[in-house]
């Protein structure tokens, strides 16, 4: 994870989620699993092509329809 500040700053439920990632697996499925474990929990983050995780945040779910 490229933020370290936003990661440090995370609960340790998502800490967990994020160091569940297998680097053995495809990126990007382990990418989309992470997603779908965070996302519940109020966060998500970016994926570049190289299918690595950076910019993790807080959703803004006060936006959705």
């Amino acid at each position: 994870m490229e933020d370290l500040k936003a990661y440090t700053d995370a609960p340790e439920e998502v800490k967990d989620i994020l160091n569940s990632f297998d680097f053995d697996s495809d990126a990007y499925k382990e990418c989309d699993r992470l997603l779908n474990e965070l996302e519940p929990l109020g966060y998500t983050f970016d994926y570049g092509l190289d299918g690595e995780p950076y910019n993790l945040y807080k959703i803004n779910r006060t936006n959705e329809l």
